[in-house]
């Protein structure tokens, strides 16, 4: 597959965008103008998917892509460790500031749990994506996509299951900020004695999961009047700021929650 974009300033399409896909453009750098000659493919996956896309954009937050351009006369950029529907993804996102992942645009099935868990699971790969590119503002808003969700959705659960938490623990290092987010997750809106039951062993979540949720729940246990729900309010502990002062990276991420929490209302269904 090929996929070749190309914006045209002032058409109707680059002039209509959702609200939400403005308000997450909102919260990111303004983009650079874009030089239309200056492309470059991008290989994706084990299958070597093409992908043309400027250089501008793609290297906007990108520190891995900035310094794979930086080399002189480079017309192809391989990417093997990312998936072309993941890449395709993160198109969307360099030219849009838009995370949907692509299951959201078909018809949702019968069961709205696994509607949540396949469009989770596309944001997981979609972080690792960011790890690998070195791009902490996707990685930040796809934060903020699963806070929005904890907040709509009753009692804050992300719909997390074996199939999240083996992926993510066979794919990050301890301390990695989405680990943290699913931890907390469980940790707040499933009882104790629940993880310790049968049926909990039984879904085959990995073992080192179970030692890094059972810290997190004496954690809780010691501090009661901690906050450990990953809600919008305190999104910025799961947040990457390389770079950047923290009380400034504390203060951006503030300033963002009226409008996370406005958009929450409505977006996503019970």
């Amino acid at each position: 597959m090929s996929t070749s974009i190309k914006q045209e300033p002032g058409s109707p399409e680059s002039r209509k965008r959702p609200a939400d896909a403005q308000n997450l453009e909102s919260s990111a750098r303004k983009h650079p103008k874009t030089c239309y000659t200056d492309v470059i493919t991008v290989l994706a996956g084990q299958e070597e998917v093409p992908f043309i896309v400027h250089k501008t954009n793609l290297c906007q937050d990108s520190s891995f892509f900035k310094s794979a351009c930086s080399e002189e006369a480079i017309e192809t950029i391989r990417i093997p460790a990312v998936e072309a529907k993941t890449f395709e993804i993160y198109v969307q996102w360099i030219y849009r500031r838009d995370i949907k992942p692509a299951g959201a645009k078909q018809p949702p099935p019968a069961d709205p749990t696994a509607m949540r868990s396949e469009w989770i699971q596309e944001l997981f790969k979609l972080y690792l994506a960011g790890e690998y590119l070195l791009d902490d503002a996707l990685n930040n808003c796809i934060i903020d996509e699963l806070a929005m969700r904890t907040e709509r959705w009753a009692g804050g659960k992300l719909c997390l299951g074996a199939i999240h938490t083996n992926y993510i623990w066979a794919n990050t290092k301890p301390g990695c900020k989405i680990r943290l987010l699913v931890l907390d997750s469980f940790a707040t809106s499933t009882p104790a004695a629940e993880c310790a039951s049968v049926p909990y062993a039984e879904a085959q979540h990995p073992g080192e999961f179970f030692y890094d949720l059972t810290t997190r729940l004496m954690m809780q246990l010691e501090d009661p009047y901690h906050s450990f729900r990953p809600a919008i309010d305190r999104r910025c502990v799961y947040h990457s700021h390389n770079g950047m002062d923290s009380k400034a990276a504390a203060n951006g991420c503030k300033k963002q929650n009226e409008v996370l929490r406005a958009q929450a209302v409505a977006r996503w269904p019970k």
